[in-house]
């Protein structure tokens, strides 16, 4: 399969707000803020912050000739700031094109660099990207350059973002450099790839290397990685295995790698979460369902629909709180003839909103540019739910201030979903202090931890702080408001 970067493509915020109303009852998209260049330029991935706001990176903005992608902050009000902008020394030492950022139990934001770093050598003479870290203030600190060891053993380009463990480290993988000298790695076109630890004062471990069995039948290329209830990793390679498709693999805390399925053509992509019924979820041509034991079975194939009026190219994936599937395709769509958004990438159309059940029944919920002047925005690449319950995306392209066409937007997509809070991280044992990310906090009265009180100080309006209680054991976390009581969007899993 090959490798397509779907949110490497267009330009990029000053404010803009403009409501369409779609065809189904309580579905509205609000357009809340438009890139411009500066500030952002081809979004990767979207989180919301222990603030409320909204934080991202994008692969190209910056705004000067050296420009390698921005760290940045949206409001719902539509202002945008700009953490931090890559590549920003003249040796671009701090690393450039960034993959997402992630927010650790410590408040600051991590993440992975492409490209640049100080690592200069023959495979990636331009740097062969970074581990940072930035503080909400937008300080950046180069945690770990990789390709510092010989030969790359360490890995080199990393492409995905971080997640934090149940240890509090961070996880990762690299997309090329691990194996050296078996004829397969080390050159300037290998992929390999690695899995990897790092502390959040960067101290990192190479935890696998890829490749390391014979014609790479452990996998190469690793794209995704996903942290099990079982404390186990689990992710997916894009080449290798025994069909030469990619696997579908689980890391064992104890460093013992498991193949637990060999892709088959068209099949391969990238697991994106383990969903409530302790399967996993993902993307390639479509979305698709996988056991722990091996067994696949698609959901939804797309460009199914004449003209993949249906969509094509998903870009993310999310289960939400009333457990059906929400997604984003970068292309396809209903707007096959739109000169703005036609023939991007993969097909034609300016990109979808879609909806999944369980059991694999299918809707578009939303096709972007449907508004004068691509107003809405298209070619969609990220998306998560805000504890309003609301989903919240990037598209990649759209109008700009100028009136050409180009550059992204933030946009809000109404469900009429129930608001709801989430635990940063969703892990802990008895003592752990704990983050609960929500929406009008104030005034709470009781927080527990599967059915178990614990003992809490409320930060403020969408965040509190709160105790693993002793007893606790794994289910939801429960919220209090003078208005509601709010339940946690996944279990919070108690660690012994």
């Amino acid at each position: 399969m090959g490798k397509i970067g779907l949110g490497r493509v267009a330009c990029i915020v000053t404010v803009f707000s403009a409501a369409g109303a779609i065809s189904a009852a309580a579905q509205t998209l609000t357009t809340l803020a438009i890139f411009k260049g500066n500030d952002g330029s081809g979004p990767q991935s979207i989180i919301q912050g222990t603030d409320g706001n909204f934080y991202g990176a994008d692969w190209r903005g910056g705004g000067t000739d050296t420009s390698s992608g921005t760290a940045f902050e949206v409001a719902t009000s539509g202002k945008v700031t700009v953490l931090y902008a890559f590549c920003s020394p003249t040796d671009c030492s701090s690393g450039g094109n960034p993959s997402g950022l992630m927010q650790a139990s410590n408040g600051n934001f991590y993440g992975t660099t492409y490209n640049d770093g100080t690592s200069r050598v023959q495979v990636c003479d331009s740097g062969c990207g970074a581990v940072f870290e930035i503080t909400p203030g937008g300080e950046e600190t180069t945690l770990y350059d990789f390709c510092s060891q010989k030969d790359c053993s360490d890995g080199r380009t990393p492409e995905v973002p971080l997640l934090q463990g149940a240890n509090g480290n961070l996880f990762g993988t690299t997309a090329a450099g691990g194996i050296y000298g078996n004829g397969l790695c080390g050159t300037s076109s290998d992929y390999c790839g690695t899995i990897f630890e790092i502390t959040l004062n960067g101290q990192l471990t190479t935890l696998y290397r890829f490749c390391s069995l014979t014609n790479c039948a452990d996998g190469e290329d690793p794209h995704s990685l996903v942290q099990g209830a079982d404390r186990s990793l689990y992710g997916a390679t894009l080449l290798g295995g025994a069909n030469g498709f990619g696997t579908f693999f689980a890391l064992s805390p104890e460093g013992t790698l498991t193949t637990l399925y060999n892709f088959n053509e068209g099949e391969g992509g990238q697991i994106k979460f383990q969903g409530a019924d302790g399967n996993f979820y993902g993307i390639s041509g479509g979305v698709f369902r996988i056991t722990t034991s091996g067994q696949l079975t698609v959901l939804y194939s797309f460009c199914s629909q004449t003209n993949c009026s249906d969509g094509y190219g998903p870009a993310a994936l999310l289960q939400a709180t009333d457990g059906n599937f929400y997604g984003v395709t970068y292309e396809g769509g209903s707007s096959v003839d739109n000169p703005l958004c036609e023939r991007r990438l993969l097909g034609n159309g300016c990109g979808t909103i879609f909806k999944i059940t369980p059991a694999g029944q299918f809707s578009t919920l939303y096709n972007f540019c449907s508004q004068a002047n691509c107003a809405d925005g298209s070619q969609p690449a990220a998306l998560t739910q805000g504890t309003d319950g609301n989903l919240y995306g990037l598209t990649s392209a759209g109008p700009c201030p100028s009136g050409k066409t180009g550059c992204g937007t933030f946009f809000s997509f109404s469900l009429g979903l129930t608001p709801f809070v989430s635990a940063n991280p969703t892990f802990g044992k008895a003592g752990y202090e704990i983050n609960i990310l929500g929406n009008n906090l104030t005034g709470t009265t009781r927080v527990t931890f599967g059915g178990v009180p614990a003992t809490f100080t409320v930060v403020s309006g969408s965040l509190i702080k709160a105790t693993v209680p002793a007893g606790a054991n794994t289910g939801t976390v429960e919220v209090t408001t003078p208005s509601a009581t709010l339940s946690s969007n996944v279990a919070f899993q108690i660690l012994q």
